[in-house]
């Protein structure tokens, strides 16, 4: 559901010699009536507003994650906002809004959502986009993000059942970072036992590895299994086979 705010852009020109050259705070103005506050957010001849669309590889706008955006203006000023965030000046999930000092020159950078990360340099895909304006609203464009690739592990026993209860790492091979957890804690994305779920911030190759089996059962199958996980976008399967001991 899209939330709306009402915002009013007020311009000061002055010739102070200690005008302020950086963004004032937002206001709230009581309006008659009863009716909700607008929201000013006042900007000298020095602050511009910068708002980037982020999208998918489809072209689509991202709706269901808040992704933040990095929002550079000349070699020095940078400011990272969230999606839907109170730094945000646009309702709209999928689009970011900000005001920066005003340049000529902006960059607006895709820094990721939980289940989208920035392509590599050099592709296609460009997670950031650089225009120049003099303009005190400046759209920077689109700038793409990439699903997460994903492993899948699924727990069976002998009979083909689904158990639950076993504990797993997941190492990136090349930085030599391990992550460990159980069938659904926090970081499995499933709900479902015997099942997990687990997104990496983009291709690499992961070894997954048996830290605990689920109780009263003997793994039938490797400990650890190695993937060269090579695309986004895709689902990862691997299996760890159990015998489930009768008592």
């Amino acid at each position: 559901m899209y939330r709306y705010i009402a915002v009013a852009t007020v311009v000061v020109l002055t010739a102070c010699a200690d005008a302020t050259t950086a963004p004032k705070t937002p206001a709230n103005v009581n309006t008659a009536g009863g009716a909700s506050p607008v929201t000013v957010v006042p900007i000298t001849e020095l602050g511009a507003y910068v708002s980037v669309r982020v999208a998918d590889t489809t072209g689509h706008t991202i709706f269901t994650e808040h992704p933040s955006v990095k929002f550079t203006a000349g070699p020095t000023d940078t400011l990272t906002v969230l999606d839907n965030s109170a730094k945000d000046l646009n309702p709209e999930t999928g689009v970011v809004k900000a005001v920066i000092r005003k340049t000529g020159t902006y960059t607006a950078c895709f820094v990721g959502a939980p289940r989208y990360s920035p392509d590599f340099p050099g592709t296609k895909w460009n997670s950031c986009n650089t225009v120049s304006s003099s303009a005190l609203t400046v759209d920077a464009g689109k700038v793409y993000a990439q699903v997460k690739p994903q492993i899948v592990l699924v727990m069976r026993n002998q009979f083909g059942t689904l158990i639950k209860g076993g504990t797993y790492s997941f190492t990136d091979l090349a930085a030599g970072t391990t992550v460990s957890f159980m069938d659904n804690a926090s970081l499995d994305e499933n709900n479902t036992d015997g099942r997990i779920w687990y997104s990496i911030d983009s291709p690499r190759k992961m070894k997954v590895c048996q830290v605990l089996a689920p109780n009263g059962n003997v793994l039938t199958s490797d400990v650890c299994v190695t993937r060269d996980i090579t695309k986004w976008a895709v689902g990862y399967l691997i299996y760890f086979d159990y015998e489930t001991q009768v008592r």
